[in-house]
């Protein structure tokens, strides 16, 4: 089975607008500074852009959207004092340069990752723009691909490809020599469908980082050459008509719905039809309630280029109990490097459209390796889609902690399909034991709205829960261990019986610094083995964890 990063090639459509000027803006700036870097001294690169991409294979998309994208990089490279030759497909020659730049998606393929890791490896320099990587490491021609990058870490400098989003910053005083400073900002980008990288290398710099911890930029040098990577090139947005995003429970209409462009200045005014006994409860603007139950609601003109959310709630169905979600097996025993499979479900689930879920564990004594709906989901028979950008992984999700995103939706939600659910599966994730100690897997749920494939945001489900502040931890866990709770153990395998008995009797009679001694079977503690240790562990012979 496959998993998906759903990379959106339209947040780069048209966002880039071309700086005939000297002076850069600070994401710019660093972007030069690492075409610069990764160059070592030289001045003549080939840039693989979108633009000759899909001029050389119109299938995969229309070119003239990336125009404005060739010029300002060729723009950027002028000013570095490069002589730039441009390629849509890899270059057969990377030998005569000393930079090349990897921005067109499509024309990187795994078929290509040896050449580019010898082109680095005798002195080259390489520029990966956001998600070209993912596509040198795993063959796509679409908008989404694996995100597993160990093919290439070695020489690239991270092993892990995600989406990632929000306020991008310098982390590292005067990066590449830039007079850029520490904290200062680089990127506000909307969403969370831009490029990071995850599980670096020991001897990557991070130069920039998104707001959750994520690169946002890095260097990397493999034998004689070096790589640079940088997820944005510039955080100008266009100065265009305002959207306005708008949704809606099954219990009646609306209209219009989905995604609506405004023009600059301008309000919009959305009507709602509740279905027959029921009735406008509250609106949602950008998920703050306006406590208003009017059938025709208007949102005053908003800032040119922004995008906003609007959703009207009709009064409930009469909930029924408390929904839950169950994580399997409460209590998983491990040792290091083993691979070990939990199950999420849910009980009691009414009207359910969507779901999402998110787990949170140790990243440092815990890796997610995938996540999958089975077959037999609590959607089994209905058409489903993944929620876009699902499954998704963030190894640096919060202090220390790594989380895994994964959501599911009715494709004809919007025409009434609904489940009801008593229990059932949501999903199972595959875990590897990172290092000794121990972890809870938590289950939470978002409660932000749900970006739905067609168009339109569900909210995030439709259960009798509550939530608050973007995810409420639900209790359910799994906890993770690898040495035994248990009093008695002496050799670690969770459980007490003979062999336990066996090695305490062979310590029998040592104290500290004896050849025989073992601390495991000082049960006690009182820094000797002798009758009452093994006494102890005869009277818990036969208990087991868990």
């Amino acid at each position: 089975m496959i998993f998906l990063v759903t990379m959106l090639l339209s947040s780069i459509v048209a966002t880039w607008p071309i700086s005939f000027g000297s002076t850069f803006s600070p994401t710019e700036t660093l972007w030069g500074a690492g075409a610069k870097w990764a160059a070592n001294g030289g001045t003549k690169a080939a840039y693989v852009s979108y633009y000759d991409n899909l001029v050389a294979h119109p299938d995969l998309g229309n070119a003239t959207d990336y125009l404005s994208r060739k010029e300002e990089v060729s723009f950027i490279l002028d000013e570095e004092g490069f002589t730039v030759d441009t390629f849509g497909d890899m270059p057969p020659n990377l030998s005569q340069y000393s930079l090349v730049v990897l921005e067109a998606y499509f024309a990187c393929e795994p078929v290509y990752a040896p050449a580019v890791k010898s082109y680095v490896s005798n002195g080259g320099g390489v520029l990966f723009c956001g998600g070209a990587i993912a596509y040198l490491a795993q063959y796509s021609k679409n908008m989404s691909v694996g995100w597993d990058l160990s093919g290439v870490a070695d020489w690239f400098g991270a092993s892990y490809y995600f989406n990632s989003g929000g306020t991008a910053h310098v982390i590292v005083p005067n990066p590449l020599g830039t007079g850029l400073s520490a904290g200062e900002t680089l990127e506000i980008h909307r969403g969370f469908d831009a490029a990071a990288t995850g599980y670096m290398n020991a001897d990557s710099q991070v130069l920039a980082v998104w707001e959750w911890g994520s690169p946002f930029s890095f260097t990397h040098t493999y034998g004689q050459g070096r790589v640079y990577w940088q997820s944005e090139i510039t955080n100008e947005f266009p100065q265009q008509p305002w959207t306005l995003i708008i949704s809606y429970s099954p219990l009646g209409t609306i209209s219009p719905w989905g995604k609506v462009s405004v023009p600059a200045g301008s309000a919009q005014s959305v009507t709602a039809s509740p279905f027959g006994g029921y009735q406008v409860s509250n609106w949602y603007l950008d998920g703050v309630a306006q406590n208003s139950t009017v059938t025709t609601f208007t949102v005053s003109a908003q800032m040119a280029g922004t995008t906003h959310t609007l959703q009207v709630q009709f009064s409930t169905i009469t909930p029924g109990p408390t929904s839950t979600f169950l994580i399997s097996p409460a209590v998983e025993p491990s040792s290091v490097n083993d691979n070990f499979t939990v199950t999420v479900n849910l009980t009691n689930a009414q009207n359910m459209v969507a779901w999402q879920v998110v787990l949170v564990y140790s990243g440092a004594f815990l890796r997610c390796n995938d996540l999958w709906i089975p077959d037999d989901n609590v959607f089994a028979g209905h058409d489903v889609d993944l929620l876009p950008s699902f499954p998704s992984f963030y190894p640096d999700f919060y202090d220390g902690y790594s989380s895994s995103f994964i959501g599911s939706e009715l494709v004809n939600a919007y025409r009434g399909d609904s489940v009801n659910v008593d229990s059932g599966v949501l999903f199972k994730a595959n875990f590897t034991v990172m290092s000794n100690g121990s972890s809870a897997i938590v289950v939470a749920v978002e409660s932000y709205p749900l970006y739905s494939s067609w168009g339109v945001y569900w909210p995030s489900v439709w259960l009798n829960i509550t939530s608050s502040f973007g995810q409420e931890y639900l209790g359910s866990q799994c906890v993770v261990l690898t040495e035994s709770p248990l009093a008695g153990d002496v050799n670690g395998d969770f459980k007490v019986d003979v062999r336990d008995v066996t090695a305490a009797t062979r310590a029998f009679g040592t104290v500290p610094g004896d050849l025989r001694w073992n601390p495991r079977a000082d049960i006690n503690g009182d820094g000797k083995i002798d009758i009452r240790d093994i006494a102890f562990i005869s009277k818990k012979f036969g208990q087991h964890y868990p």
